[in-house]
């Protein structure tokens, strides 16, 4: 694995050199990887990466197909199924949205790791659903978090579009507090 960092590395500094478009060579740099690659998780990681990159194309169809294939392979990896609700939120879709957030967070608390991610990516899709009684309380949960997570980014942008009185205003800024203070290191 540390070989298919060290060309994605190159490719970086390719492209920071100005020798190359970034995109392009990742995308067949990818690509050849993925074939050559035989673990699934790793296999998962680079389709992750080439998601990615399918995005900043523009390529969404196939950002969504990779996304899948890639939890496909890796179905108790928390952050292809956070990739893949926020690819779907920024589409719009936002009950697709929903429904993987919730995946995700399943998934999150069975690994272990990134539960706040998960649960901040299914308050997003909540917040534009308009379902305000559910999105209380995950936001409950994520303050629950705090102390278990304290170095963990704590996101409050969800937040701003929320008419007033939609969720309970003590909640609110509680939860806004937590993105006031420094984490513990």
């Amino acid at each position: 694995m540390s070989d298919v960092f060290a060309g994605l590395q190159a490719i970086q500094r390719a492209f920071e050199d100005g020798d190359a478009a970034l995109s392009k060579p990742t995308v067949a740099y990818l690509l050849g990887v993925i074939e050559a690659t035989e673990s699934s998780e790793d296999k998962a990681q680079m389709l992750g990466f080439l998601a990615l990159e399918y995005s900043r194309f523009e390529m969404y169809e196939k950002e969504l197909d990779a996304l899948k294939a890639a939890i496909e392979l890796s179905p108790d990896n928390p952050m292809l199924r956070i990739a893949l609700s926020g690819s779907y939120l920024l589409r719009e879709q936002y009950e697709k949205a929903r429904d993987i957030a919730e995946i995700a967070v399943s998934t999150a608390e069975a690994a272990g790791r990134f539960r706040r991610h998960a649960l901040q990516t299914l308050a997003r899709s909540l917040a534009k659903l308009k379902q305000f009684g559910e999105l209380d309380r995950v936001i409950e949960r994520l303050i629950q978090l705090k102390d278990a997570m304290p170095d963990s980014a704590i996101e409050t942008d969800f937040l701003v579009e929320i008419p007033p009185g939609s969720i309970r205003e003590e909640l609110r800024q509680r939860y806004l507090s937590l993105g006031k203070t420094k984490p513990r290191i």
